[in-house]
């Protein structure tokens, strides 16, 4: 069966394999990760979309449903559903740091340093890069409740946005940056370790070497599952907790 797909004149082969809504969903979050559909721009109500694929008013309600889960949409009651874009704290969203009693926080992050580099051989495999490619480190400072809770180190993959170094420089986080550049970031995988302060993190959180840190190694992807940050957080135990959904 094919179909044409959302906003132009593109069609797909829908495979059989594979859910018709999910296979849905991912076409439309496709377009809007190339661009085809912009930040805040409304989708089509659920009958346009329906004639437009071929497929059921149910179908393309599980598909925008999961669109809305992944966070790519969010839906206005009485509006209708409008593509997330930068006005969207995708940091919040994906936030899992908590307070020592489970509190919501509210996180301030200050850039402390940043640079490009080649990757290393152990990132081509976690960026899924198919060769060599520019990264880019930043360091940042994490803040919440009544100071400095923790560090962040991230490696982003520099072909996402050339320019992150000047919107850091603005006082951009990460999350906005990309989500100004048209790249939609969905979900996190996370390891969580407890550990050790080292020098670098106890001079950076002014605390003794081999105080009791919360270690958080983070992937994080884009709508379409391209790797997009690969990060190790550093918090203060006795300032923070773990939240595995929020």
């Amino acid at each position: 069966m094919r179909a044409t797909v959302g906003y132009g004149a593109v069609g797909a082969q829908f495979a059989v394999a594979k859910p018709l809504y999910s296979q849905v969903r991912d076409l439309i979050a496709a377009q809007i990760a190339g661009g085809e559909v912009g930040p805040g721009a409304a989708l089509p109500n659920e009958s346009v979309l329906a004639q437009r694929f071929g497929v059921s008013v149910g179908t393309i309600r599980r598909a925008v449903e999961g669109l809305e889960d992944m966070g790519v949409v969010t839906r206005r009651q009485g509006r209708g559903t409008f593509v997330a874009g930068a006005s969207v704290s995708v940091a919040k969203r994906l936030q899992r740091i908590c307070g020592p009693n489970g509190e919501k926080l509210r996180l301030t992050r200050k850039t402390l340093r940043s640079s490009r580099r080649q990757s290393r051989p152990d990132e081509l495999a976690q960026f899924l890069m198919p060769a060599p490619a520019e990264v880019i480190e930043v360091t940042s400072s994490v803040a919440g409740g009544k100071g400095l809770v923790g560090v962040e180190h991230a490696v982003l993959h520099g072909a996402f946005v050339p320019e992150l170094d000047i919107a850091l420089r603005q006082g951009r986080d990460v999350y906005s940056a990309l989500g100004a550049a048209g790249i939609i970031v969905t979900r996190a995988e996370d390891r969580i370790a407890a550990t050790a302060a080292g020098e670098e993190v106890a001079e950076l959180l002014s605390v003794a070497v081999g105080t009791p840190v919360l270690e958080i190694v983070r992937r994080v992807f884009t709508v379409t599952g391209q790797p997009a940050e690969v990060s190790v957080g550093t918090y203060l135990s006795n300032a923070v907790t773990y939240a595995a959904s929020t």
